[in-house]
């Protein structure tokens, strides 16, 4: 089974969050068309928020994985 790249937002803050993913985001994306990634969220409502802003403002597609706090990006919309 194929790996897929896994950004972990643990000890990432609040204020630097939107950055840290948008970046890995655009990076991925950029390197492999309609790649599939994971990040780690953790249960924080407010982390999850920001990171569902960042992939709704470039367009891409993910679903939240509720049992292990992560949100599985798949490519954009």
């Amino acid at each position: 089974m194929k790996e897929v790249p896994t950004l972990d937002l643990h000890g990432v803050t609040h204020e630097d969050a939107p950055m840290v993913v948008e970046e890995w985001v655009l990076m991925w994306d950029y390197r492999v068309q309609g790649f599939t990634g994971k990040i780690i969220t953790g249960n924080s409502t407010k982390m999850k928020t920001i990171v569902f802003g960042v992939l709704r403002k470039h367009h891409f597609n993910f679903v939240l994985n509720w049992y292990d706090g992560s949100i599985i990006v798949t490519g954009k919309l």
